[in-house]
């Protein structure tokens, strides 16, 4: 795949000018003649920067889309840049790529230290090789490496990207001998001279996973979503910082406003109670600002961030507010002003002494008020040495608060929030929280709250200036981390996460029953949550829903026909989408609907895709339209977090529903607790492109098939597990394996489960399959206790097959040495050797002819087989070059036996792509599974 987005590259660019790899550089002025004898006339020194602005903000090195122009193009002496302007003077300050090229000139051979310091992520390759990686996103941080160079010229490439903040990239060396690191010199560098350095301004585009970004696919939207009209409802002069909203009788919506402190800490909380509820008269109804009148209901609130209005607490209903100190309660507030009552207080008691002490909300539940707590966010860590951001806090802070309608004391019901600024009630019953990531959190998340539970910011006990002995841990901190229910990953699909609204009214309800729309106010606009239930845990996905709103969105409430009412707000740049500050808009549903993934729900060996329409039925069944990867987090105390164990995975099988709106992919090596990318780039039945090609599913866990666990319960289907995990070198040729497994079920009748998880082996999930076979397998795939199931389903008569490097797999488990019978030794080259059929009345062998010619890669191995097995197939030893194994035991390289107690079978073929299209193969491998499994004698 291409990678970067312009220019020469490695030994191309050497060639190109007639100068050998050996170049070595001289001592002194550049055109002078090097050891290699070639003349460097046609460079200079230094080397190339290439600085491309950037669509959006990214987290890791972006891949652009190809054969576009950098806006700056500049030769530079050093890499030693610590401001904007050093890359490129008047250009961007924040969002932008930057690759740096040329060549290393290296006048002794031996071992090179590199160090690359940035801020944000970078990359150093040279020859080709990585040698420094020091990707995400961060402050100026070192890492370093170390490369063998042979003296001469090496081509170099640095890639580096700048988010937010400061920017900085310094490429430094420690040459052999030398005992520190010194920046690489200008006379170490060069560069092609009288180079044409043509510039085009603007940012540049980006690749996704299936091709260049769109909005929606890789990157934001960029409109209202189809099933809704957009109506403005500011009238001028009324610039809401929207904290809360509810909607009242007669179409008046209750609008709760603030101006968010963002001066930090140091002077204390904002005293200022100037928190307005505005009443917005004719909300509902009104087709533009002119219908509005506003009219101020009650003030002196500190921070309001919640409204709700409840119709059936006394004549006229109660308005509920939440603000910093508790939650009060306006009632019949239609009238109020004109009653000239106090508002009541309905609870209160936690304490606040920090700008980001928000009390977040409301919801209700049964008889009683939800709201949420944050926790101290410090601005100067440096001062404090508070990591993360996250400083010592009063108790109870980081909460889920629950008080009676009718007044009184909080309880606090679970804990581990940092920022939860959204929480809702699904229809369900259950209770959400959307959380923002920053220390502890390293994504932004969904939690599915249950009570008790510790959903992971522990509250920093540490001492500060207002708690000189130390702050307070949570009330849960000291219980095991609950994981969220959905991972809504940084700069990818949220940035900070607000108001949860349940799906439970309008047309949505048709499409969407169940689900949760969920604000974001940095990253702007709505996104769409589902869930399911996977073993007794909440799970799901996150789909891009709606943007083109005036403002970051904060909170969200329904209209009684599915009207959605928007209210936005913002503060500084770093809590604000675009710069905007205010906002205040309806959505009024329409007849129209789009073409996007209605669901996406875990299965045992992948996923079901759901769509809203039926779907290109060429589209839906074709593997390579869909691209996924998976990763996970690691929640530390600093800031955020990055990206581990990032893995793409391929689509084995992608198998159409018979709807026509369905697809359910078999994609191998899924793993629990991973955060999977989807990415599905598919046209309707009738041409319509999707709204968004892309979801996010959180899998904490991998379901089972429970038709399978009960597969001993007399059904006579034919099942097998095809187990392919590899933990010492990875065969290009598995994805292969598979597609020849799953058309030889799809060809002869059987079900084949393809996996890459060893959680299959359990006594419970080993019990639903006929055979296990070990597709190409290497190292220790096994944990003890799985390897006790395996060992308990053989005996019991379950088959096991090996194919090719099955027997370079467990080489410390003594009973898997005997279940296979022989253990890898050695290889020569892939060619062409005669294979001799030992027994062709078996029926792995019955196909083939008693010589059969083919190529492969022919595994040596650590001793024949024959005394403990029956042998199948043997190797023609002077048919091809590289045999090391003993005459007089022959070369096996297929056998069976049943010693363990079920039927095992290995076959060495299989290491080439080509082996699993090849017809006598894809027979054998049949034959072999067919006995193994038991469906043959």
């Amino acid at each position: 795949m291409w990678k970067h987005a312009a220019g020469w590259r490695g030994a191309a660019f050497v060639a190109a000018l007639g100068l050998p790899l050996v170049l070595v550089p001289a001592t002194g002025a550049v055109g002078e003649v090097g050891a290699a004898g070639a003349q460097d006339d046609e460079l200079v020194p230094g080397a190339t920067l290439r600085l491309y602005q950037l669509p959006i903000p990214v987290s890791e090195l972006p891949e652009l889309v190809p054969g576009q122009t950098p806006n700056v193009d500049r030769l530079v002496a050093l890499v030693d840049f610590d401001e904007a302007d050093d890359f490129a003077a008047g250009g961007p300050s924040d969002d932008f790529y930057v690759e740096v090229s040329g060549l290393l000139l290296v006048e002794r051979a031996g071992s090179y230290g590199m160090r690359l310091v940035s801020d944000d992520g970078s990359l150093l390759t040279i020859d080709g090789r990585e040698v420094v990686r020091n990707d995400g996103l961060h402050a100026p941080r070192a890492e370093d490496g170390t490369i063998d160079l042979a003296a001469g010229a090496h081509p170099f490439e640095i890639r580096f990207f700048e988010n937010g903040g400061g920017e900085e990239l310094e490429w430094s060396w420690r040459p052999p001998g030398a005992d520190a690191f010194e920046l690489v010199p200008t006379s170490a560098l060069r560069t092609p001279k009288n180079v044409v350095r043509v510039t085009s301004p603007g940012p540049k585009r980006l690749m996704g996973p299936g091709g260049p970004m769109r909005p929606g696919a890789g990157m934001p939207l960029d409109a209202v979503h189809p099933s809704f009209d957009l109506v403005d409802l500011r009238p001028a002069g009324f610039e809401p910082q929207v904290g809360g909203l509810a909607l009242l009788p007669g179409g008046t919506l209750a609008v709760a406003n603030f101006r968010p402190n963002q001066a930090g800490w140091a002077d204390g909380v904002d005293r200022e109670a100037h928190g307005v509820v505005y009443l917005v008269e004719n909300a509902l109804t009104a087709r533009g600002p002119d219908d509005v009148r506003v009219r101020k209901l009650a003030d002196g609130f500190h921070e309001p961030a919640g409204l709700l209005y409840l119709d059936d607490e006394g004549p006229g209903g109660t308005l509920f507010v939440s603000h910093r100190y508790g939650i009060d309660a306006i009632d019949d507030p239609l009238t109020f002003a004109e009653r000239l009552d106090t508002r009541r207080t309905v609870t209160s008691g936690w304490t606040t002494d920090n700008y980001h002490h928000f009390t977040f909300g409301l919801a209700r539940q049964g008889d009683d008020l939800l709201a949420t707590l944050s926790t101290s966010i410090y601005l100067d860590p440096g001062e404090y040495e508070y990591a993360g951001l996250n400083g010592p806090n009063p108790p109870n802070r980081g909460t889920l608060v629950r008080a009676p309608i009718d007044g009184g004391p909080p309880t606090y019901e679970a804990g581990g929030f940092r920022t939860p600024n959204g929480i809702g009630v699904g229809v369900d019953g259950r209770i959400y929280v959307s959380d923002n990531q920053g220390a502890w959190n390293p994504s932004n998340s969904i939690y599915a709250v249950e009570p008790g539970r510790f959903y992971g910011h522990y509250n920093s006990t540490q001492k500060g200036d207002a708690y000189p002995d130390g702050g307070f841990a949570g009330p849960f901190d000291d219980q095991p981390v609950s994981p969220p229910a959905v991972h809504l990953p940084q700069n990818e699909c949220s940035n900070s996460p607000t108001q949860i609204l349940p799906i439970d009214r309008g047309p949505l309800v048709r499409e969407f029953p169940g689900q949760l729309l969920v604000g974001d106010l940095k990253a702007g606009g709505i996104r769409r949550v589902q869930m399911e239930d996977v073993d007794g845990e909440r799970q799901g996905a996150v789909f891009r829903f709606s943007q083109g709103f005036e403002c970051g969105v904060h909170r969200l409430a329904w209209g009684p026909n599915g009207e959605l009412f928007v209210g936005g707000t913002g503060a500084s740049d770093t809590w604000s989408w675009r710069n905007t500050r205010f906002g205040l808009q309806r959505l009024d549903p329409t007849d129209r609907t789009a073409f996007e993934m209605r669901t996406v729900r875990a299965t045992p060996d992948g996923f079901e895709i759901e769509y809203t329409r039926a779907v290109d039925p060429r589209q839906l069944a074709d593997p390579s339209r869909y691209a996924l990867s998976q990763w996970r987090y690691e929640p530390t105390p600093e800031y955020g977090g990055e990206k581990l164990d990032l893995e793409e995975l391929a689509v084995a099988r992608a198998i159409p529903g018979a709807d026509g709106r369905s697809v359910r992919l078999v994609v191998p090596g899924l793993r629990a607790d991973r955060i999977v990318h989807l990415f599905a780039e598919q046209t309707s039945a009738d041409g319509e492109s999707i709204w968004s090609p892309e979801c996010w599913y959180t899998l904490n866990r991998r379901p089972l098939d429970e038709r399978r666990a009960q597969a001993g319960s007399g059904t006579d289907e034919r099942r097998v597990l095809v187990f392919s995990r590899t933990t010492g070198f990875r065969h290009g040729s598995i994805p292969d394996g598979w597609r020849c497994f799953d058309g030889l079920a799809s060809e002869r009748g059987f079900d084949v489960r393809i996996t890459e998880d060893p959680n299959y082996f359990t006594d419970r999930a080993l019990a639903a399959f006929d055979a296990v076979v070990f597709l190409n397998t290497t190292g220790d795939v096994l944990d003890d206790e799985q390897q006790a199931a395996f060992e308990r389903y053989v005996a019991a008569g379950g088959g096991f097959m090996g194919v090719h490097s099955a027997s370079d797999t467990e080489y410390e488990w003594p009973w898997y040495g005997e279940l296979v019978a022989a253990y890898f030794k050695s290889h020569p080259r892939i060619q062409n050797a005669t294979v001799r059929v030992e027994d062709g009345a078996h029926a792995s062998t019955t196909m083939l002819p008693a010589a059969w010619a083919r190529e492969d890669e022919w595994y040596n191995f650590r001793a024949a087989p024959r005394a403990s097995v029956h042998v199948l197939l043997e190797l023609d030893q002077d048919s091809y070059e590289g045999s090391e194994m003993p005459r007089d035991s022959g070369h096996p390289v297929a056998w069976c036996h049943t010693e363990a107690g079920g039927r095992a079978i290995y076959t060495a073929g299989g290491h080439t792509n080509a082996s699993y299209t090849e017809p006598l193969f894809r027979e054998h491998l049949f034959g072999a599974l067919s006995w193994a499994a038991g469906w043959v004698d």
